[in-house]
């Protein structure tokens, strides 16, 4: 059967392809804009945003390299801008470029003789990617302010648009979304929308204002105007109406096992009273031996007190079962309580020009 079924895969792999592809045709091209907004991912889709975020690494990686290029004299960083890959030259011995921290320390990082970008990198010790060493120490260490000045291609008002991160909080779930808020010269706030197609126009000239430093992102900055804009109260109710579920979800089970002891305390008293059922009828079976009879009555009756005891402190255990009940929902509910935290990242003051 497994041959039979490869057999069949490999014969069928062209007409397999195209219906896959037609399939995504429809999806992506004919689907309503609010359908396809609902579709998170696809291959396309991820082969797509991991190219670009793979592009804007290169962009820093590159920057890093210039940037010690110009501040040192130990090593020569080359940059081949085809193969994507840096090569260390000119050098006595490979420099410390950065330290980073190993989950119990700082260690100093040494410089590598070269590395790549490409998937197919060797060794991979050597590649460049977000989770390697040289990655992570680049976006930590890479320098730059938290303003600037853009000069856009095209005729806009000028504006000021800053980038934010809300960081969401409610019990264990935690959540950064990136925010873009705007405001023009004369006053008028621009949309998210309305600050990507600002950002996305042709730049002519950039410049940072201020002094650069490590750690730029996460920085503090003093309060600004924009800061009012940042919707936190729409995005607190959009994720509460993703928690709310959840939360119904797990209050749920916490009530299911609440009944489950409540369960537990009855059928115990029902396996008393079966027991005593049980005595009895071999009690009234036995006719001849009267101290078999007594035995048998008295540990009916033992029985039986057992099972008045235990519904006296039936009730009073599911009311202490319900208790604490209203207790874990009543922590619960404060432990998932949303908060969020507002940080400005940058601000850009945009221009237009020809």
């Amino acid at each position: 059967m497994e041959a039979d079924y490869q057999e069949t895969l490999i014969r069928n792999e062209e007409e397999n392809r195209r219906a896959v592809s037609a399939a995504e045709d429809v999806l992506f091209t004919t689907f309503s804009r609010e359908l396809a907004q609902r579709v998170n991912l696809s291959p396309q889709y991820i082969s797509h945003k991991a190219e670009e975020l793979n592009e804007a690494l290169w962009q820093l990686v590159k920057t890093f390299f210039l940037r010690y290029n110009e501040t040192n004299t130990d090593c020569v960083f080359v940059i081949d801008e085809e193969t994507k890959t840096v090569t260390a030259t000119e050098y006595e011995t490979l420099p410390v470029l950065f330290y980073y921290w190993t989950g119990s320390r700082n260690r100093p990082y040494r410089s590598q003789k070269r590395y790549g970008m490409g998937g197919g990198f060797k060794p991979r010790a050597r590649q460049i990617t977000f989770s390697s060493i040289i990655g992570q120490g680049v976006l930590h260490e890479i320098e730059c302010a938290n303003a600037g000045t853009l000069t856009v291609e095209g005729t806009i008002e000028p504006c000021r648009i800053g980038l934010y991160t809300v960081t969401l909080t409610g019990g264990s779930a935690r959540r950064e979304i990136p925010v873009l808020c705007g405001v023009t010269d004369s006053g008028r706030a621009l949309s998210e929308d309305e600050c990507r197609a600002v950002l996305a126009l042709p730049v002519l000239d950039c410049a940072e204002d201020g002094s650069r430093s490590p750690h730029w992102l996460k920085g503090r900055s003093a309060p600004h105007e924009l800061d009012k804009l940042v919707p936190v109260g729409a995005l607190l109710e959009q994720e509460a109406e993703k928690l709310s579920p959840a939360q119904a979800e797990e209050m749920e089970r916490m009530k299911l096992r609440c009944n489950g002891h409540k369960a537990a305390l009855a059928r115990k008293l029902d396996g008393l009273e079966v027991q005593i059922r049980a005595l009895e009828a071999e009690r009234e079976s036995v006719t001849g031996d009267r101290l078999k009879r007594l035995s048998l009555e008295k540990e009916a009756t033992r029985l039986r007190r057992e099972l008045m005891k235990g519904r006296e402190s039936q009730f009073f255990d599911a009311m202490r079962l319900d208790v604490e009940l209203e207790e874990q929902i009543q922590k619960f509910a404060e432990q998932e309580k949303l908060t969020a935290k507002v940080i400005r990242e940058f601000m850009i003051a945009v221009t237009g020009g020809n």
